[in-house]
């Protein structure tokens, strides 16, 4: 049986010395996200946190994720719990190799209104980006980090799945971006950078 949570979280782990600088600007305004892939990230990200009758014999999310490239934990093992069909886990699976396209992607970013989107849901984030494929809508939520960040503007990615009936973009503010700016740690502090998108009104 192929194991789709252990692709993923493949894919996932291939991106733990990549960091994207995106800079957003509204009404005079910018926003700078550091964003990056730690690995407690992932638990979230991949829906395990609804599936609440399982046993992970650990909280610390890093292990879990550790259990996963190891193959402690399998698809196998998540689909077990009553929960998985309910919140769609296969689903967010399968759909997180989208996850650079979407970060990479000029096209529709928002800068969530805290004061607005809590209403209808408890998703705790400060950034949305919302991503159309064909005829589906993607969303993408981000964290700014601000208890011991790591480094200046540090952001993780909080939640992502498909679009079903809800619109998480309404009370949002939508924000222009201007840059999209790939960054990878090549070891002993060297760094490959590159610009995957520059808005021609934006200057550093």
């Amino acid at each position: 049986m192929n194991d789709i949570l252990y692709d993923i979280a493949c894919m996932y782990s291939a991106l733990k010395n990549v960091t994207y600088k995106v800079v957003l600007g509204r009404k005079g305004q910018s926003y700078e996200l550091m964003l990056h892939f730690p690995a407690d990230s992932f638990f979230h990200l991949a829906g395990l946190h609804y599936l609440t009758d399982l046993n992970f014999k650990t909280t610390n999310k890093t292990l879990i994720f550790r259990k996963i490239l190891n193959h402690e934990l399998t698809i196998e093992d998540i689909q077990k719990s009553v929960f998985y069909v309910k919140y769609d886990i296969e689903d967010r699976l399968s759909s997180l190799h989208l996850l650079c396209e979407i970060i990479e992607s000029a096209d529709a970013k928002y800068l969530i209104n805290q004061n607005v989107y809590r209403t209808y849901t408890t998703i705790i984030a400060d950034y949305l980006m919302e991503y159309q494929k064909e005829s589906e809508v993607f969303y993408l939520f981000c964290f700014a980090v601000r208890q011991n960040p790591i480094f200046v503007n540090e952001c993780i990615c909080r939640s992502f799945f498909r679009k079903n009936k809800t619109d998480f973009c309404r009370g949002t503010m939508v924000a222009k971006v201007l840059l999209i700016q790939r960054i990878m740690n090549m070891g002993t502090e060297v760094e490959k950078q590159e610009i995957i998108y520059k808005n021609p009104v934006y200057h550093e």
